[in-house]
């Protein structure tokens, strides 16, 4: 049965859907800083291991004094790319001058896209040294192996 297209205006079905979508807007945008900041300390823990076992693994081998040159890049890159993951999610944390009236719902909101912009931005970049950092390691792995 096909429903008369004047009575959507009030079919509960319509209602509840809007209300369950309008509570899901309503916690998305709430919930926004905590989930970057939350991914700003994923980022961080992953990115500082990886950091760790790089250099462990580089101290240890048998590269020292024989890189020179492309070589030389293509072993520093990974180290480069994990430190400005790293300082990029450290930056989601550093707080951000603002003005302050909580009887202004503009300025509020202002402050808090201000916000929300400035997270979203440095996530990205430490996203981004991060995909890089991971691909670059796996070309030295590729060029270490290949001797």
């Amino acid at each position: 049965m096909m429903p008369n297209p004047g009575s959507e205006e009030n079919d509960p079905v319509i209602e509840v859907l809007d209300k369950f979508w309008q509570e899901i807007g309503r916690d998305s945008v709430a919930k926004s800083i905590d989930s970057l900041d939350e991914m700003a300390r994923q980022l961080l823990t992953v990115a500082g291991i990886l950091e760790g076992l790089y250099f462990h693994g580089i101290t240890f081998s048998d590269l020292r004094g024989n890189l020179s040159g492309s070589s030389l890049l293509i072993y520093l890159a990974p180290i480069v790319l994990l430190l400005v993951t790293i300082g990029a999610s450290l930056f989601v944390f550093f707080p951000e001058k603002f003005e302050a009236d909580i009887s202004s719902w503009q300025i509020s909101k202002k402050n808090y896209e201000s916000i929300l912009q400035s997270k979203l931005k440095m996530i990205r970049i430490a996203s981004w040294s991060f995909v890089v950092s991971v691909a670059s390691l796996i070309v030295v792995v590729a060029v270490y192996l290949a001797g």
